[in-house]
């Protein structure tokens, strides 16, 4: 499985038969690329290897041939990675909302130092702290706006700046479009080699 995202992904499709960057070009030249976004296909301008590299942990969510032997490739709206990312948020919000509802109909404070107690695999995630900091704070408005995991960090998203930075990519573009709405001092140092 790819480095990029951990699943079967674009990096895998274009690289798992390939031998040489020469092969993944010559797959470039035949392939009509786009992106779901809303229900709807958008035409991406891909030329190059290069072009390619930052849609590498993005899964294919359909791929076809033509007689003519024509590719067409339709990427997922976003990253595996993000998505992925998102979803363990959501349900750990779900699951930290729900501990509080059950609270409150029983009459008795949400306390999240007990709360953080019982959910024994917390720590290997640095986010959950902070939903359970937010849901004692704002109820049923907590959110995950803003949060990200150092784990998808370390083992996916460096990869991915590391790789553009070889294509050369600038530093502004690779950590908008890897690191994208953080603010500075939440990129990690991905120009280090691990």
């Amino acid at each position: 499985m790819s480095n990029y995202s951990g699943k079967c992904d674009c990096f895998d499709h274009f690289w798992m038969s390939a031998k040489t960057e020469e092969d993944v070009q010559k797959e470039i030249d035949r392939t009509n690329f786009y992106m779901l976004i809303h229900n709807r296909r958008i035409k991406l301008d891909i030329h190059t290897v290069k072009d390619l590299v930052p849609y590498y942990p993005f899964l294919i969510n359909m791929g076809a041939w033509s007689k003519n032997e024509r590719c067409t490739v339709v990427f997922s709206s976003e990253s595996f990675v993000d998505r992925e990312e998102r979803e363990f948020m959501e349900w750990d919000l779900q699951d930290t909302l729900k501990e509080y509802k059950r609270c409150k109909r029983n009459k008795v404070p949400f306390d999240p130092e007990a709360y953080l107690k019982k959910k024994v695999w917390w720590k290997s995630h640095n986010y959950t702290k902070e939903i359970v900091s937010r849901v004692a704070k704002d109820g049923l408005k907590a959110n995950i706006d803003g949060l990200y995991s150092e784990t998808k960090d370390k083992w996916e998203r460096i990869p991915l700046a590391q790789e553009m930075k070889r294509y050369g990519y600038d530093d502004f573009f690779i950590e908008e479009w890897v690191f994208g709405w953080r603010k500075k001092e939440d990129i990690p140092n991905w120009k280090e080699e691990n």
